[in-house]
């Protein structure tokens, strides 16, 4: 057994809900980085990606929704 804290992880879906967005608006902002193309703000990178797709940590997602909260009051 490890003595390593175990990170929750969390997929589209979750990470979706995390910052407030629908799942189709993050799967397609994703879709578009990976391709190459520039995102703002950039997502983090993904600790793995799977067949159903990638996965991140909570704690990745919990700091994408203070990154993109900061770009909207910055924006104002």
């Amino acid at each position: 057994m490890s003595n390593y804290p175990i990170s929750t992880l969390v997929g589209l879906k979750e990470f979706a809900e995390v910052i407030g967005w629908d799942k189709a608006r993050l799967s397609t902002k994703y879709s578009r980085q990976r391709k190459g193309k520039k995102v703002r703000p950039v997502l983090p990178e993904p600790i793995q990606v799977l067949a159903c797709g990638p996965i991140w940590t909570l704690e990745q997602a919990e700091e994408y929704k203070k990154i993109i909260c900061e770009a909207v009051k910055t924006q104002q």
